[in-house]
């Protein structure tokens, strides 16, 4: 897997391109080591706040994991509502399925039970 994060094409279209960095942030997660998941994140500099483009979506997502697993929902809910809006309702079912997971368990973790927008 380290050999894949090498041949990486450019940071704007790393995502689409090699989608390894981003898995390897995951199974980072799921190993429970969220202090290097989140070191792979600012790394990337991504930010919740930030212009979100189809290529970084599942960076975003890692990105919407990391700061959940961490107890910051606000930023969470950003990040994964800003990867929702790249895809819209008619992105890959798995994706759609994954925000609004995601989503719905920032508003949970912020104290949002209300209806998900």
């Amino acid at each position: 897997m380290g050999e894949a994060e090498r041949v990486a094409p450019s940071p704007a279209a790393a995502g689409l391109v090699n989608p390894v960095p981003a898995q390897r942030a995951r199974l980072l997660l799921v190993q429970g080591d969220i202090a290097e998941a989140a070191r792979r994140a600012k790394r990337r500099d991504l930010g919740p706040d930030d212009e979100l483009g189809y290529p970084q979506e599942p960076e975003y997502l890692v990105l919407a994991r990391v700061l959940l697993t961490q107890d910051h929902p606000g930023p969470g809910t950003r990040a994964a509502a800003a990867a929702a809006c790249s895809f819209g309702d008619s992105g890959p079912g798995g994706q759609v399925i994954e925000i609004q997971a995601l989503r719905a368990l920032a508003l949970a973790a912020s104290g949002d039970l209300g209806l998900i927008p």
